[in-house]
């Protein structure tokens, strides 16, 4: 029962985090298993575009979350908000 209702407590916390700002994006931060942890190691995901990253700078309310693609499951932290991207760092806000 406590699973539960943590899961409709966590969905309703983001449906109204996702709500203070239209134009807010559905961002998804993973680890580049192909860098070689020095060069690149994020993968910044958003409105179906993948851009690499060497670092992600997080201004906003952000989760964890399980996805899965080709059923295979991915671990992300994912983020409602926009992208600014200077040089190679994006830059995530609300």
């Amino acid at each position: 029962m406590l699973k539960i209702l943590t899961k409709i407590f966590a969905y309703l916390i983001l449906k109204s985090i996702h709500k203070t700002n239209k134009d807010s994006q559905h961002i998804q931060i993973r680890y580049n298993t192909k860098s070689d942890g020095e060069t690149l190691p994020w993968r910044v995901i958003s409105n179906g575009e993948e851009k690499l990253a060497q670092n992600v700078i997080i201004n906003s309310n952000s989760f964890g979350e399980k996805t899965y693609i080709k059923g295979v499951a991915k671990y992300n932290i994912a983020v409602y908000g926009n992208v600014i991207w200077h040089k190679d760092v994006a830059i995530i806000t609300n």
